[in-house]
């Protein structure tokens, strides 16, 4: 059936709702919150927002909700909500006590509070695109208007969030910022590495880092065990997950960089199939440990920032994304007509940094490096060397360097593939912390960076 038939058969019907919502489904969050107050709130916590309510009402309670919850600590009982309500001059919008007393009054069940946010939030995204679906009407009735631009703006508007209340009380930001940082939340997602993390103090929400190497540094092998470490703090936390996004390797390849990885098992050994037993059984222990870890991987092309959207709005609603790794940036698709490789770099990295924002999660994206390092005697990356360096540089929350100095020894044939090498991960720049220097030791066979062990190598 195609779309004019649908609609025509709905417009018949009279079965077409403008917006959709479920008032029932929004009461019933609301009454979970009012029975279960803060055990309630953290269950849904990243679930749902305040604009993500149909009814206006319905936003003003929830927040005015999650501040008494947050004034006592514990729950939220219809007086004090009704108190606050009342002194933001907001009992008329709400309906006042009368429904508030209302909602106390239906039975709930608190487990079912992530039910209804989800629920609340699909509604909310098809809000979304229904409104955008008027305003692409609206412009396609200007028939001066380029359709190609119609419909990338249609495409753009509805892979966002909703937004309708996007300025916040410069009070109420810095209130929650002080509460997390006092609940010790305002740490970011550990890297796995105890000198890296001593520098960085972990992968902050909201923010694009950028991983770059020379061909063959080790950048995607790092890249992944970000991707697996961040992995193993959310499954300890019990919410969230990684998600690896991979330009350049298929899954068979990745899956044997996370067997090298988390295995130990030798690469060469894994490409000939010749394993002996300890080997095997090291792949059992890998498989049994990657079982349990919410890591997920896509290794589909073209990889364009649209595709990672889809994937991360997906993950997200099932409560599964908390941080987001791209292999990598110049192997990227924009999606349409080429720019020049320097603009387009610039597009698909403000993209990138888009994603971070819109789903509130780190995303590292690993760069390659242009050969100017290797004209130099001192061959550590610098900022200049990222390629179309200019909107990577200022798009960049942080942006690392990783570089093995045993990689440019006179007599590559010399190493001892079964000796670990120091490696160096350069943080060059930090928007919200400090630069450094981080050393990390690097094991060629497995293709795995670990931290240094005391005594050094």
């Amino acid at each position: 059936m195609d779309m004019f038939t649908f609609i025509s058969q709905h417009q018949r019907a009279g079965t077409l709702k403008p917006y959709p919502y479920d008032d029932m489904v929004e009461q019933g969050l609301l009454g979970c919150v009012l029975l279960g107050g803060k055990k309630a709130l953290d269950m849904i916590d990243g679930m749902v927002e305040e604009r993500d309510f149909y009814r206006p009402g319905h936003q003003a309670i929830f927040t005015s909700m999650k501040r008494v919850i947050q004034k006592t600590g514990a729950g939220c009982d219809i007086a004090l909500l009704n108190d606050d309500i009342n002194s933001l001059k907001q009992d008329e919008i709400t309906g006042g006590l009368a429904y508030l007393m209302q909602l106390g009054d239906i039975e709930f069940t608190t487990q079912n509070a992530p039910t209804y946010a989800k629920t609340i939030k699909r509604y909310a995204e098809l809000r979304n695109i229904v409104v955008n679906a008027e305003y692409v009407i609206a412009r396609a009735q200007q028939v001066e208007t380029d359709p190609d631009t119609i419909t990338l703006d249609f495409a753009k508007n509805t892979e966002s969030k909703v937004t309708t209340n996007t300025v916040h009380k410069a009070g109420d930001v810095m209130r929650d910022g002080i509460k997390s940082m006092m609940d010790g939340r305002k740490r970011g997602i550990p890297s796995g590495f105890y000198d890296i993390d001593k520098v960085i103090n972990g992968f902050r929400d909201g923010e694009l880092i950028i991983l770059g190497g020379r061909p063959s540094m080790g950048k995607s092998s790092l890249g992944l065990q970000y991707a697996i470490n961040a992995a193993s703090y959310c499954r300890k936390a019990g919410t969230g997950g990684s998600l690896f996004v991979s330009v350049e390797m298929s899954l068979d390849m990745i899956s044997q960089r996370m067997l090298q990885i988390i295995g130990g098992v030798d690469g060469q050994a894994l490409q000939n199939s010749y394993l002996s037993k300890t080997q095997r059984d090291c792949i059992e222990v890998a498989q049994t440990e990657v079982d349990t870890l919410p890591l997920f991987l896509s290794s589909e092309t073209p990889v364009t920032v649209q595709s990672i959207r889809a994937k991360a709005r997906e993950l997200q609603r099932n409560n599964s994304l908390s941080f987001i790794v791209v292999d990598y940036l110049q192997m990227m698709d924009t999606g349409k007509e080429t720019q020049g490789r320097t603009r387009d770099i610039g597009v698909l990295s403000r993209g990138l940094k888009g994603i971070a924002k819109e789903f509130n999660v780190p995303v590292v994206a690993l760069s390659s490096l242009s050969r100017a390092s290797e004209q130099r005697n001192d061959k550590r990356p610098i900022m200049s060397d990222l390629r179309e360096s200019g909107d990577i540089e200022s798009d960049a929350d942080v942006v690392q360097f990783l570089y093995r100095p045993d990689y440019y020894a006179e007599d590559r044939n010399a190493w001892d593939e079964n000796v670990p090498s120091e490696a160096e991960v350069i943080t060059a720049k930090n928007r919200n912390g400090a630069i450094g220097v981080s050393k990390v030791e690097f094991h060629k066979t497995i293709a795995r960076f670990q931290d240094i062990p005391e005594g050094g190598l």
